[in-house]
């Protein structure tokens, strides 16, 4: 029998238990990336309470790695107070990584004013020791002090950081610098060698049990692979993320909150974006993180902003009002699309929102931020005077284009068409989309996509998701209804079928507990006929048909979102061959879970059935697609499947067996990590590698 491999962490604990200072400091500086590594925060915190002096002070050798591991662990407060109690030391090396780690707390918390001194001390104790170790440190502090106003010293400095870190053979720098690395090629639009630098970076921190850096790693990947419009990858290795923080009990896990923001945000599931970017929020104000902070309070402005403009306004002067270590140009150019928005209210907005992108524009260039390039341009445009030639949309769409970002490429062609009337490429542009994951609520989101937005029928019911009501293309505030029973009334008319239900069933839904309601019904009914029609400029049965026996909503005159997906999903879902454009379009109507956040048993049985039906287009989509010559578009829905199911074997081997097919060798090992310790988690054996690659080559 095989024996149990070794546990770092316990082995780490067992040789530091039982000695003093001097044989701690002795463990730790023979294996400082194991303990840095491997140690939880409370065992740094046991140790420094145990070695502890008199005079509250910590031995340096101590000091520096504990604050590092918690900084790692984005215990921000408990790094700093590690570092001010860290002893004087006669190591030039030792003092140089104080120095270096104090750097890197002081960037994670926007204290600029003390982090070039800080990272220059660094760099000075390092050059007197010549300790590559200490060096490759020293240059990394030095990097983030010019990633404020010096990107090319920046990049300079990380690739010195990087040779030190190699000649010292130094795992765990290693991986944070080629991190580093890569979060500057996704500032500067070099997505897809971001994704293979952190692909690597992963599956190295993976084989040396570094799971904060690979937890870090995961979320950058995940990042990158939003930008390329490889969305439902991003939601895997941003819940992955996600997941070893939780196990870490890291706040950083706010990191990857922000991403499933991001994401769902671009998808258009925006109950679902709501959630993580307000999550993403609360773990970053506890612990004082500007980096997660003020792009998750401008994610969570651009998604309020769909349904209530003044949150949205609130959330951004929050955001403006935050001291920032970088730039973010794109969080000030989101504020542009939001004043966009607002143009159709307020017509002065839309000359505030050029401005935004002129200046934005010269701000991006100057940086090499070219993202923010290629958006400053179209925003210019779409609040400019909207000439569909206007060569800087074509200029865009090519950056977009060059930097592999399909999402973005294609939202530009859909908004070109649409400004030129063309509707033959406003088709496929809208079928490419639906392609790439995006829901019609995309539509909303202040942006590319809502600059241009078709006009809506006047009633719009929104199930799938958060529920909504749109009542001539703006969502109606929670203030704006005269009572919750008129609300309920419309969520169990628009989750019913078309013929509606029978009085004494809706009375049953909306007071359970009453036996006879006598007139209340009726009130309701009044009320929501105001809120549909507050002019009353219509005839009572226009929107809501009701008669001595049933009650419907008049599906001539309301849209029903849920309604319109369940019917063209069982379409498609009948075992008849369709096209895989179809079926795309048919994915994109599942904006989100019918009505998240009700937990009225009313709802579990209809629930169940609209999840049913997404699966069953889901994999009939995927499916599909990996019998085409084009079968790389099958691994996002291959994914989606295993994020709605984390422990779907086949869709895990049918997924890890399609990677090695298409050559994606370093995906499809992460893949098959991922599927092990699900496995793992059931107590059910996984097939072996050798297995799935042979199932690959077959």
């Amino acid at each position: 029998m095989d024996e149990e491999p070794s546990d770092p962490r316990r082995q780490l604990l067992a040789e530091l238990a039982p000695g003093g200072p001097e044989q701690v400091v002795g463990v730790l500086r023979a294996r400082s990336t194991e303990a840095i590594g491997h140690l939880h925060r409370d065992d740094w915190l046991a140790l420094t309470e145990r070695l502890r002096g008199p005079d509250g002070r910590l031995p340096a050798e101590l000091a520096w790695r504990c604050g590092y591991a918690l900084h790692l662990q984005g215990r921000a407060n408990e790094a700093a107070a590690c570092f001010e109690s860290a002893a004087e030391t006669d190591d030039d090396a030792e003092g140089a990584h104080l120095a270096a780690a104090c750097a890197a707390s002081l960037w994670s918390r926007g204290a600029v004013e003390e982090l070039a001194a800080t990272a220059d001390r660094a760099l000075a104790l390092a050059e007197a020791s010549g300790d590559a170790s200490a060096l490759a440190a020293a240059w990394v502090a030095q990097a983030l002090s010019a990633s404020i106003d010096d990107r090319h010293a920046c990049t300079a400095a990380e690739h010195k950081a990087l040779r030190f870190a190699e000649d010292a053979g130094d795992v765990l720098a290693v991986a944070r610098i080629h991190t580093h690395i890569a979060c500057v090629d996704l500032e500067e639009a070099r997505y897809l060698e971001a994704i293979e630098r952190l692909t690597d970076v992963i599956t190295t921190t993976g084989a040396h049990g570094l799971a904060s850096s690979q937890a870090l790693a995961r979320v950058n990947l995940a990042e990158a692979l939003v930008r390329v419009g490889r969305l439902d990858e991003a939601v895997h290795e941003a819940e992955a993320s996600r997941l070893q923080f939780g196990v870490l009990d890291s706040p950083l896990v706010g990191g990857a909150w922000r991403i499933l923001g991001s994401v769902n945000t671009i998808r258009g599931s925006l109950s679902r974006a709501a959630h993580a970017y307000s999550e993403a929020v609360r773990y970053a104000e506890e612990h004082g993180f500007s980096q997660v902070l003020l792009p998750a309070l401008v994610g969570l402005a651009l998604v309020r902003a769909a349904d209530d403009r003044e949150a949205a306004r609130d959330l951004l002067d929050r955001a403006r009002a935050l001291p920032a270590v970088t730039h973010h140009l794109a969080s000030k150019l989101a504020h542009g699309w939001f004043l966009l928005m607002e143009s159709d209210e307020r017509p002065p907005a839309r000359a505030e929102a050029l401005a935004i992108a002129e200046r934005e524009l010269t701000e991006a260039l100057h940086y090499s931020e070219n993202s923010v390039v290629a958006e400053a341009l179209e925003l210019a445009v779409l609040a400019g005077d909207r000439k569909p030639d206007d060569p800087r949309l074509a200029e865009a769409r090519e950056m977009w284009r060059a930097a592999g970002n399909r999402v973005r490429s294609t939202m530009n062609a859909y908004v070109a068409a649409r400004l030129s009337g063309a509707t033959v490429a406003e088709h496929r542009a809208l079928q490419d989309l639906h392609g790439l994951g995006l829901h019609a609520d995309a539509w909303a989101v202040p942006g590319p996509l809502n600059a241009v937005r078709p006009a809506a029928p006047r009633i719009r019911v929104h199930c799938l998701g958060a529920f909504a009501l749109e009542v001539d293309g703006r969502t109606v505030p929670g203030s704006a209804w005269p009572s919750r029973k008129a609300r309920d009334a419309l969520k169990a008319l628009a989750v019913s079928d078309p013929e509606g239900l029978s009085r004494s069933r809706l009375e049953a839904l909306l007071w359970p507990d009453v036996l006879d309601p006598g007139n209340r019904l009726s009130v309701a009914l009044s009320q929501l006929r105001q809120v549909l029609d507050p002019g009353r400029a219509r005839p009572a049965d226009h929107y809501i048909v009701a008669d001595r026996s049933r009650v419907r909503l008049a599906s001539a005159h309301v849209s029903v979102d849920v309604r319109d997906f369940s019917r063209a999903a069982a379409e498609v879902t009948d075992g008849t061959d369709v096209d895989v454009d179809v079926l795309e379009a048919v994915a994109a109507r599942h904006t989100g879970v019918l009505l998240e956040g009700e937990d009225a048993e009313w709802i579990d049985a209809p629930r169940e059935e609209v999840e049913r039906l997404a699966r069953e287009v889901n994999r009939a989509l995927a499916l599909a697609l990996a019998g085409t010559t084009d079968a790389a578009r099958a691994v996002p829905w291959l994914i989606r499947q295993i994020n709605d199911d984390p422990y779907d074997e086949p869709t895990y081997v049918s997924l890890v067996r399609l990677l090695e097919r298409l050559g994606r060798h370093g995906e499809a090992r992460n893949f098959y990590a991922v599927y092990d310790s699900r496995m793992r988690e059931l107590d059910v054996a996984a097939q072996p590698w050798a297995a799935v690659s042979e199932l690959g080559a077959s």
